[in-house]
């Protein structure tokens, strides 16, 4: 479905990403891992076309994409939940969830996909009319998820979704995940923390310094080679 090959993505002339490729399947739920400054948000904006890459491409369904204006990736379902939700706080949950249908394709769905989203969190339907800077950072994080599921994405890119919540609160946001992949939404889930995300990834591709120091499906990976990738040693 989405491929990346041998892509290469620089700040200026330091270099981000380097040589790096992978491929995201039909329905597939891929966890990239990696220690802080490994290029894994460098590597969800390239995905998301808010970071032009300097070499390689980017395929979706065979057709080169890495040369598109960046709001016409959204035209060919890819969406993000940005690192840090950037929520509208002064608009309510129904306003900041509506703002992720403005493609017209995806404003003709807009009422059935409120309500799926308000399905996957039903606290969301409690508290539509609720200013979205209200809510807790649970709460947001869930609307931020949502608003990008109202576009009726292909692939959803997820940035560290579990940063500053609580454990509890990280449960239940990934206790999601399958449910919106089953729906028939591959998922990138960028994740510092490992054990999360080989509980629900299917293929889990690993960071180190801009290149990738392993990849493979939880089952085949051991413990020593994941400490390895991780942290280099």
């Amino acid at each position: 479905m989405l491929e990346v090959e041998r892509i290469r993505v620089s700040y200026g002339a330091a270099a981000a990403i380097v040589d790096v490729s992978l491929t995201i399947g039909d329905r597939e739920l891929v966890c990239v891992v990696g220690p802080n400054g490994a290029g894994k948000t460098t590597l969800i904006n390239a995905l998301a076309g808010l970071h032009r890459i300097d070499s390689g491409a980017l395929r979706l369904d065979g057709r080169d994409v890495s040369r598109l204006a960046p709001h016409r990736y959204c035209d060919h379902g890819i969406a993000i939940v940005p690192e840090g939700r950037r929520l509208f706080t002064g608009m309510t949950v129904r306003e900041n969830l509506e703002l992720g249908a403005y493609r017209r394709a995806a404003r003709a769905k807009r009422a059935r996909s409120l309500e799926r989203v308000c399905a996957l969190f039903p606290v969301l339907a409690e508290r539509l009319e609720a200013r979205a800077g209200a809510l807790s950072g649970g709460q947001q994080q869930m609307v931020a998820i949502g608003r990008a599921l109202m576009s009726n994405p292909r692939v959803l890119l997820c940035d560290e979704i579990s940063l500053g919540l609580a454990p509890i609160v990280i449960r239940d946001l990934y206790q999601t995940l399958p449910r919106i992949k089953a729906a028939g939404t591959s998922v990138v889930l960028v994740e510092q923390d490992i054990v999360q995300a080989m509980k629900v990834a299917d293929r889990v591709y690993c960071f180190q310094e801009g290149r990738l120091s392993l990849t493979g499906r939880p089952r085949d990976l051991t413990r020593e080679q994941i400490h390895r990738a991780y942290f280099g040693s």
